[in-house]
């Protein structure tokens, strides 16, 4: 059946408010309106029923917002019976487990409105904690899962030496040619022609030492592919108590000449071109041997050289105590070569240097015209 009696819209909410405590202090307020403790906003003063001292007040009192004072002032003495709001109040501060989460708008729980510490990892969308939200230093070795770190998170030249855990540097992680003489640890400086050695009880296990008696240790090697008057040696002469130059294919640019050596005292500023004595006797295929004759002035290798386009010198000189300043220093040699006739002529030759300085530099060369092509080594004799 149809509803009877007055319109829906005249019903009205009564709120039962809780009552004030009047104060000679606070005289005519303004006091605090609440509802179950928390305030309580009237919808104006008519809304209002408040009973002091028994007698129902009415009109003389003002609301501003949630405080209500009084025309005339109250005392300790006086008392609230009751107030009473008739109409929709509204509730400002909502009582203990009222507000649910469809009550709070979106984005309105801020920061400073979470307490310290009451956020855990239950509150926490999966991968929603990105790169921007992680405090610098906070990834720990315990946060990072094993196996997780590949080559791609390492920064290139980022892995030092104190990274490297002992014996992980095998052979297979050392690149070929790598490994150079300032990263071996030798007990001893080097020196050229020296040779490593074992040594347990020196610094790494290494010595560079000397090789055994009789080796020909190589110093230096010079080539000559197109025309020079001569070809000088003025490094490694001092190394070794006797050296040997070996030479081949030795091509003189004018035919008919002598191939000679000649020595300095002054590390090549010049050559000397007296104190030598010098003699050889030489093989002839074209007739009977001969003598090469006796020089002061150089160091006969071999004589009538040809210059044919298959014609050439090879064979050795050796010199001995060369850094000496007490004696003279004496040579031998013995060259093979292609005489002017076509021919072959081969010299055996010596020669006493009659010099106490030390020489320090030796020279080849033609006694006219230059060296078209040949190959100088010059290697150190080891005798123990």
């Amino acid at each position: 059946m149809p509803y009877i009696g007055r319109g829906i819209s005249q019903l009205q909410t009564i709120d039962k408010l809780d009552a004030i405590t009047p104060s000679t202090s606070t005289g005519a307020g303004p006091y605090n309106l609440t509802q179950s403790s928390s305030a309580f906003t009237p919808i104006s003063a008519n809304n209002l029923l408040i009973s002091i001292n028994g007698v129902v007040q009415y009109g003389n009192f003002t609301v501003a917002g949630s405080t209500v004072t009084f025309t005339g002032a109250l005392s300790d003495s006086d008392t609230c019976n009751f107030i009473l709001h008739v109409g929709e109040g509204v509730v400002n501060t909502p009582g203990a487990g009222t507000v649910s989460t469809s009550t709070i708008a979106a984005d309105a729980v801020t920061g400073a409105k979470i307490a310290d510490d009451a956020i855990d990892s239950e509150h926490f969308t999966d991968g929603s904690i990105d790169t921007a939200h992680i405090a610098a230093d906070a990834v720990t070795g315990a946060k990072i899962a094993d196996d997780a770190i590949d080559s791609e998170h390492y920064t290139d030249g980022s892995i030092d030496t104190a990274h490297i855990a002992d014996l992980n540097v095998t052979q297979a992680k050392i690149a070929n040619e790598a490994i150079n003489e300032a990263k071996l640890q030798v007990s001893n400086t080097p020196t050229n022609g020296y040779f490593l050695s074992a040594q347990s009880g020196n610094t790494g296990g290494l010595t560079w030492a000397e090789a055994g008696g009789g080796a020909y240790i190589h110093l230096q090697t010079q080539t000559v592919s197109s025309g020079v008057a001569q070809v000088d040696f003025t490094s490694n002469l001092a190394t070794y108590d006797t050296i040997k130059f070996v030479f081949s294919g030795v091509h003189p640019a004018t035919d008919n000449v002598t191939f000679l050596a000649l020595v300095s005292t002054d590390g090549g500023s010049s050559y000397l071109s007296t104190t030598y004595n010098a003699a050889g006797a030489y093989l002839f295929s074209a007739s009977s041997n001969g003598d090469q004759g006796n020089a002061s002035d150089k160091i006969i290798l071999n004589g009538a050289c040809g210059n044919a386009t298959n014609e050439s010198q090879s064979g050795f000189l050796e010199m001995n105590n060369l850094a000496s300043t007490t004696y003279y220093k004496n040579t031998q040699s013995l060259v093979t070569g292609v005489h002017d006739t076509g021919a072959l002529i081969a010299t055996h030759g010596g020669c006493s240097i009659h010099q106490t300085s030390a020489i320090n530099g030796v020279r080849f060369k033609f006694s006219s015209g230059n060296i078209d092509a040949g190959t100088f080594s010059l290697y150190g004799v080891k005798r123990s």
